[in-house]
C-alpha cells in the first residue's frame, strides 16, 4: 500500500463523517472525500503539511460547501419533501468517536433551514467541536464573523434537539409503531402523536409518497389504511424490525431481505412530533446493507 493509500484508509471514516453532515447523503459524501484526494491531493502536497488530518478536514469542508453553493444538487430536484440519508452507526467500541459525532436523524433534517456556510460553521462547532479560531481559518472569514454566523445558525435550528436524549423512548416509539402495522390495533400508536404532528417522505421521485408534508389528520388516514394493507396477504412476508439511526432509533421495513423504508420519529416528552419516512431506493440502498 503506498503512502496516499495508508492516509487515504486512515482517515476516510473520519472524513466521510464530516461530509455526510454537510451533506446529509453518504453517496455524496464519499464522492466529497473522492474527489479532495483524486482532484486536489499528490504525494508532495502532504509532504509540506504538517497536519494532515486537520488539512484534509479543511480540504472536506470547503469541497462540501462548493457542493452546497452548487446549483446541480441532488435535492433541488428531488421530488417531493428531501429528506437526509439514514446513518447506521454501529455498537462496535471502535465507533464511540463516530456515534459522538453523530446528530440525530430529526436535526439532519432541520439544518436544511440553514444556508450553505451557516451549515458549514454549525456543524463544525456543536457536532465536532472545532474552535472559532479553526473554522475562520477554513472559511477565510474573521473570528468574530464566524460567532456570529453560528449564533445566527443555532437560532434558526432551534438548538436543543441536535442529539437526541431519550433514546429509549424512541425504541418504545418504533416498538409501538411496528405493533400497531402488525396487529391493525393503531389506536395505541396514534395516542402517542402530538396534535401537530408532521410526516415528511421521500420516495426519490420513483416511489409513489405524499409529496407534501401531511398534518395530524391526513397522517391518521394514511396509517390506517396502511396499517390495513399490511394485514393483507400479499403482505403477510413484510419484516420489520427496530434498528439504531443516528443517534436515536428507526423502523426499518423489508421484504426479502431488501429494504423498502426507514421510519424515524422525532419526540419531545415521550410524544411524536414529527415522522420521517425514506423510500429513496438509492438512500437505502446503503443503509439497508449495513443494518
Amino acid at each position: 500500500m503506498s503512502e496516499i493509500e495508508t492516509i487515504y484508509e486512515e482517515n476516510k471514516r473520519l472524513l466521510t463523517h464530516i461530509a455526510y453532515h454537510m451533506l446529509g447523503d453518504i453517496n455524496d459524501a464519499r464522492d466529497a472525500v473522492h474527489d479532495v484526494f483524486t482532484r486536489n491531493l499528490g504525494l508532495d502536497t502532504f509532504d509540506r503539511v504538517e497536519n494532515i488530518q486537520a488539512f484534509l478536514c479543511k480540504s472536506v469542508t470547503n469541497r462540501c460547501l462548493d457542493v452546497l453553493k452548487s446549483g446541480t444538487r441532488k435535492r433541488e430536484v428531488c421530488v417531493g419533501t428531501w429528506l437526509p440519508e439514514p446513518l447506521s452507526v454501529n455498537e462496535d467500541p471502535l465507533d464511540v468517536l463516530i456515534r459522538k459525532h453523530t446528530l440525530s436523524y430529526s436535526f439532519m433534517f432541520l439544518l436544511e433551514r440553514l444556508s450553505p456556510v451557516e451549515r458549514v460553521v454549525y456543524i463544525l462547532r456543536s457536532a465536532f467541536e472545532y474552535p472559532y479560531e479553526q473554522i475562520a481559518e477554513i472559511l477565510h472569514k474573521s473570528n468574530p464573523a464566524v460567532r456570529k454566523i453560528f449564533s445566527r445558525s443555532r437560532q434558526k435550528v432551534q438548538e436543543g434537539s441536535m442529539r437526541e436524549e431519550e433514546t429509549e423512548v424512541e425504541n418504545e416509539l418504533s416498538e409501538a409503531f411496528i405493533k400497531a402495522l402488525e396487529t391493525g390495533e393503531t389506536s395505541i400508536f396514534l395516542k402517542l402523536l402530538t396534535e401537530d404532528v408532521t410526516y415528511y417522505a421521500e420516495g426519490g421521485g420513483e416511489l409513489p409518497i405524499a409529496r407534501k408534508p401531511l398534518p395530524y389528520k391526513a397522517f391518521v388516514q394514511l396509517f390506517t389504511y396502511l396499517s390495513q394493507q399490511v394485514q393483507h396477504s400479499s403482505y403477510k412476508d413484510l419484516q420489520m424490525v427496530s434498528v439504531r439511526i443516528n443517534t436515536g432509533y428507526g423502523v426499518l421495513l423489508k421484504r426479502n431481505e431488501e429494504p423498502l423504508a426507514i421510519v424515524t420519529f422525532k419526540s419531545e416528552n415521550g410524544m411524536i412530533v414529527d415522522i420521517y419516512n425514506q423510500t429513496n431506493p438509492m438512500k437505502l440502498k446503503m443503509t439497508g446493507a449495513a443494518l
